[in-house]
């Protein structure tokens, strides 16, 4: 494979031979951007909450901002995702609903291509077969390569994880170069003859895709040879960005204990190639502190103490614990999903920190997942109520809890976007994380005598790590409020020049343009 491997990144080099659509704006670069919405997860780990709007801070292609910022660099954007109706699920649909009106904000009718198909309508009453997300994800991606791609005419398609996998080697096999990014490293495998159960006929592409073991013949392959689809979209795509620089480094050497070795593979290949780069989305324009309609009083830098005292006030009082500002609030926002988030960290430690009255302190959970009930069993058994609370995810309130905060938590085994961090450090909340993954590339550890740092920063993934971080956090709290709201502040103004959208669109729109042979979109036809 590895000599296939390079002839695919020599191809790679070549141009566009597509013809321009009805609707090309003059001297634009078109492209199609695949998005699934909701990447299945495998079962336990439910529909990716962190690509949900709202927990994460995050935009994506998709976001209106954004949109504008790459029509400015020269972008004329097309977006592909399946049109999930309330039959099928309410939220799935609710969140496809949303990107439709989100787009139409953004984007002409003629760029917003919503993928129909009766898959998409209606759910079986018993719920899911196994093959329900793969069987989706197929005819998602037949339609985008069988019906879209000739519609909307691209220099360039836009895929990204296990859902879209398959496309860049049918756009490869259409002459389109292909950009694939890589948010998450969960995989499924499937044998061919599930893609032609689906209506979609993989044999121009075949070759091009990534199989448990070296593929032979078509028929022999078809049917007993599953195609890896993460790997496969890694595999065949011209390029390969990654949610951050870190997480691609340590996806590349193998070190992300979710990533399958043949993704692993696949992306150090790609790196080795310089055909690959890690790219950190800033948080959602909409999380700024000076202008969140879900804070009772709004901030920036200079004027931030007094409104996160407000704020805290009335995020306690919203969770249920006493209003007593003066203990440190520690936030957790992420989902509690044990073995990625390290959450089993902070349930080994709550017992201990929780309840030492010569340090009092607070924590709050605001957020769903599998260890939500392990939380809530904990402080009601060993009476831990009045120092630590446990709520749903609800969007509003987690906005709130990120400006009541002093210190977030983030003691993750892996991370790909650090968009909790992230927030958290533009609201003037400290993290308390563990260097890996995009956290390593956003934090510093905290030295306010050098006026440097942003966070608290451990390195081993075990509970004295997550312990010596919180311990650092509360020596921190014991400095003069001035001095700490001089710190406080210096990281706000830092974290809100570091990261920009016009910037991430620029190097999008730059990247678009060398992979597309950085040439003007061809005449128009006639309709």
């Amino acid at each position: 494979m590895e000599k296939h491997h390079a002839r695919l990144h020599r191809l790679g080099q070549r141009k566009s031979t597509m013809t321009a659509s009805p609707s090309a704006e003059p001297g634009a670069l078109r492209v199609l951007v695949a998005t699934p919405l909701v990447t299945f997860l495998p079962p336990g780990a439910g529909a990716l909450p962190d690509a949900l709007p709202g927990e994460t801070a995050a935009p994506s292609v998709l976001d209106a901002a954004f949109i504008s910022a790459l029509s400015a660099a020269g972008v004329e954007l097309h977006v592909a995702f399946p049109h999930y109706r309330p039959m099928f699920q309410e939220v799935l649909a609710a969140r496809a609903q949303r990107e439709l009106q989100a787009l139409r904000a953004a984007l002409p009718p003629t760029r917003i291509h919503p993928a129909e198909d009766r898959a998409f309508y209606y759910r079986a009453p018993a719920g899911p077969a196994p093959d329900l997300a793969l069987r989706l994800a197929l005819i998602f991606q037949r339609d985008v390569a069988a019906r879209l791609l000739p519609l909307v005419r691209p220099h360039l398609l836009h895929a990204g994880d296990w859902m879209t996998g398959l496309l860049p080697a049918a756009a490869r096999a259409r002459g389109l170069p292909c950009l694939f990014t890589l948010h998450q490293a969960h995989t499924r495998q499937a044998p061919l003859t599930l893609a032609e159960h689906c209506g979609w006929d993989p044999q121009p592409f075949w070759r091009q895709l990534y199989y448990a073991r070296m593929p032979e013949a078509y028929e022999q392959t078809r049917q007993s040879n599953p195609v890896d689809f993460l790997a496969s979209g890694v595999f065949a795509a011209d390029f390969l960005t990654a949610a951050s620089p870190s997480y691609l480094n340590e996806l590349a050497a193998g070190a992300v204990p979710q990533a399958p070795a043949a993704v692993s593979r696949e992306a150090a290949r790609q790196q080795a190639a310089g055909a690959a780069a890690g790219i950190l989305f800033p948080p959602h324009p909409s999380f700024d502190p000076a202008t969140d309609d879900a804070l009772p009083a709004r901030y920036g830098p200079d004027d931030h103490p007094a409104a996160k005292r407000r704020c805290k006030q009335e995020f306690l009082r919203a969770v249920g614990l006493p209003e007593d500002d003066a203990p440190p609030l520690f936030f957790w926002p992420s989902r509690l999903q044990p073995e990625q988030k390290g959450c089993e960290l902070l349930l080994h430690l709550l017992p201990e920190i929780a309840a030492r009255p010569e340090r009092p302190l607070r924590v709050a959970l605001v957020a769903d997942g599998l260890h939500q009930k392990p939380f809530r069993d904990l402080v009601e058994h060993r009476g831990l109520g009045a120092a630590v609370a446990v709520r749903g995810f609800a969007p509003e309130l987690s906005r709130l809890g990120y400006a009541a905060a002093d210190y977030v938590l983030a003691p993750a085994l892996w991370e790909p976007a650090g968009r909790a961090a992230m927030t958290a450090l533009r609201y003037g909340a400290l993290p308390v994380a563990r260097r890996t993954g995009a956290l390593a590339d956003l934090l510093r550890h905290l030295e306010p005598a050098r006026d440097a740092g942003n966070g608290f920063v451990f390195e081993t993934y075990d509970a004295n790590g997550l312990r010596w971080a919180i311990e650092q956090a509360l020596a921190f709290h014991q400095l003069p409020a001035a001095a700490r709201a001089a710190q406080i502040a210096r990281v706000m103004r830092e974290a809100q020049s570091a990261l920009t959208l016009e910037a991430c669109a620029r190097r999008h729109a730059a990247l678009y343009a060398a992979l597309a042979g950085a040439r003007p979109a061809p005449p128009e036809v006639a309709p």
